[in-house]
């Protein structure tokens, strides 16, 4: 056979659809996730690690590598993505980005070659945020970075606004997407599909028309090795029990920079509760001691900590699915090849019992994702089919009432539809990664220069089906920071910085600053009035600068009264203004008494130096 020969009979590597997600929340890894296993389902070659299997979801942009962009390893690309704070890049893809933007920086590479990308065909779908400036920031710029590289796009892009709701758009661009990407392979699979491999789950038959649509699911991607070695076991546990080492406690970064990888580790030099004691209200003020860590904060910016969930909630679902949480485990590829990326998150090797407390998110609403795998390990058929239905496109409404009304734990799960067994490896690939919590300063370092002082209501809330609920990290912050009497305990805890430059006291002192503060809304402009209070000690002019503050009674929940009077007294603020909402007949917010000053708000609005600043929780102001 002559050596043309030989090449005809070869078949050809078959196109892999590579699907990519820049997510901080975990909602673009979900439809990352959709759209993989949905792929996968048809028979598409989708790939979701470098290994080239078939059985993982999608990556992350840096869990799949800058260096592995090219068209060898990525000819077609689906990229999920939003924008975290304003504009700012996820935790998972900031890297990606910074090296499509300016080079490979381990290689020392000023700049990316301008045909990069050349033969990679891409789509993307980003998801932002209307009322932030930076609209789809992040998707833009990928979008952006990709075509100035060479790729081509084969599907349109869209940028869909969360303030109009995303799943009929995600979904309707998802079902387009279907054809587009078969179109894009079509070349390479010589016009048909692959075969479905034997380990995808393949969407259920309806029967009569209870289950429409429901989503495939890619089988599990990795695998638990757990260790046998008495001694490492021992080791690995007794380092999760005594806490952060000596190394950890004392880290510090030159620059003052920290992150979630590599923290501060502060003292909470105070923590006292800013309600009265007979309120059902609790928020907590709590100033850190950053002395020593350089680290630099204005007001407007974010502190940001890694919490714990409740041991109990853990070990409950320890007990429900029979598991050891004492045995500690690695990860590998499905395959047995080494995954140092995977998982990451759990920060393994480590106890099954410190991967559920310090790495997966038991509490959100769970993603439908996460119940489609669990639908799979229920013994009990009727079980099977709730789960079912409840994931499905045919049960959105159920799946809204039941799942996101009532928000059940992991562990509310697993008793409601105990035939349900997850293994433990596809257990913890579904789960979410634990999302760190960010917490406004509610100081200035130009008032305290060494500290940073943050406030937060502890969340505790009940739902119809489920019952109660407590807020993973203001109940985890306030176990560890308050005894049974109420003082506090000084620990020690890790945090880093999320700087916020679009959300800071204007640099001009005589523009006139309106600002507007429901309930701990009014906490972040604290730190405002401190630098104004300190620049107007060094002799600096002041503008007009309203506070509209609102909460419940001012003898209940009026947070950080007495310093704002001083405020007022002292000419940093002109106008204080609070809204007492529960002190007499009818309802009074922030917006009743800025409508009896509309006079007033609107001639300084008018003005064209002018700032307005609100502060809040946004998803209920709104309606309110």
């Amino acid at each position: 056979m002559s050596q043309a020969d030989r090449a005809k009979t070869v078949p050809k590597e078959k196109k892999k659809v590579v699907i990519l997600y820049a997510s901080q929340t975990g909602t673009c890894q979900e439809i990352a996730k959709g759209i993989a296993a949905e792929a996968v389902a048809a028979g598409l070659p989708a790939k979701a690690r470098t290994q080239l299997t078939l059985s993982c979801p999608a990556y992350g942009f840096n869990e799949f590598g800058f260096e592995n962009l090219n068209v060898e390893k990525a000819p077609i690309v689906v990229m999920v993505a939003a924008s975290t704070g304003d504009g700012d890049p996820p935790d998972n893809s900031a890297k990606c980005l910074v090296q499509l933007k300016y080079g490979n920086l381990l290689h020392a590479r000023k700049s990316n070659a301008p045909d990069l990308l050349k033969g990679i065909k891409f789509t993307c779908l980003g998801l932002g945020d209307s009322n932030y400036t930076k609209f789809c920031a992040v998707p833009k710029a990928f979008t952006r970075r990709f075509q100035e590289l060479g790729a081509d796009c084969f599907h349109p892009v869209i940028h869909i606004d969360e303030v109009d709701g995303i799943e009929e758009p995600v979904e309707k661009w998802c079902e387009e997407l279907k054809p587009k990407l078969e179109a894009a392979c079509k070349d390479e699979l010589g016009g048909d599909k692959e075969n479905t491999p034997d380990n995808i789950a393949p969407a259920p038959v309806a029967t009569g028309t209870e289950l429409v649509g429901v989503p495939a699911m890619l089988p599990c991607g990795i695998s638990l090795v757990w260790e046998s070695d008495a001694t490492k076991s021992a080791d690995i546990a007794s380092a999760e029990n005594s806490g952060p080492s000596a190394e950890a406690l004392n880290y510090r970064d030159e620059k003052g920079l920290y992150s979630r990888a590599t923290p501060f580790w502060a003292t909470v030099s105070k923590c006292e509760n800013l309600c009265n004691p007979t309120s059902d209200r609790e928020v907590l003020h709590m100033e850190l001691d950053l002395t020593g860590s350089g680290m630099v904060c204005h007001p407007g910016d974010s502190i940001g900590v890694s919490p714990l969930n409740s041991l109990e909630l853990v070990d409950g679902i320890l007990e429900q699915i029979g598991a050891d949480g004492s045995k500690v485990f690695s990860v590998t590829n499905v395959d047995g090849s080494p995954a140092p990326g995977m998982l990451g998150h759990l920060r393994w090797p480590c106890t099954l019992r410190h991967a559920l407390a310090a790495g997966c998110d038991i509490t959100g609403v769970p993603k439908k994702s996460v119940l489609r795998m669990l639908a799979e390990y229920c013994s009990n058929q009727a079980e099977k089919q709730e789960l079912l239905y409840l994931c499905s496109r045919g049960g959105k409404e159920a799946y809204k009432a039941d799942i996101v009304a009532g928000q059940p734990s992991l562990l509310d799960l697993l008793k409601r539809f105990p035939s349900c067994k997850p293994p433990l490896d596809h257990l913890l690939e579904a789960l979410p990664p634990l999302a760190e919590r960010l917490y406004s300063l509610t100081s200035s370092q130009l008032t305290h220069p060494n500290a940073a002082h943050v406030a937060f209501s502890v969340v505790n809330f009940s739902t119809d089906r489920y019952g109660h609920h407590a807020g993973v990290a203001t109940n985890w912050l306030k176990s560890i920071c308050l005894d049974s009497s109420g003082a506090c305990t000084k620990p020690r805890i890790a945090v880093f910085l999320r700087p916020n430059e679009s959300f800071r006291p204007p640099q001009d002192l005589t523009a006139p600053l309106i600002m507007i503060g429901p309930g701990t809304g009014v906490a972040p402009f604290r730190g405002f009035l401190q630098e104004r209070q300190a620049k107007l000690q060094d002799g600096a002019d002041l503008g007009q600068a309203w506070l509209f503050a609102g909460c419940r009674r001012r003898d209940e929940d009026y947070l950080y009264q007495s310093e704002l009077e001083g405020f007022a007294r002292s000419g940093v603020l002109t106008h204080l203004i609070p809204a007492f909402s529960r002190e007499q007949a009818e309802k009074v917010y922030v917006q009743h008494k800025m409508r009896e000053y509309g006079a007033e708000l609107c001639k300084l609005i008018m003005e064209p130096n002018s700032f307005v600043m609100v502060c809040g929780d946004g998803s209920h102001m709104a309606k309110d």
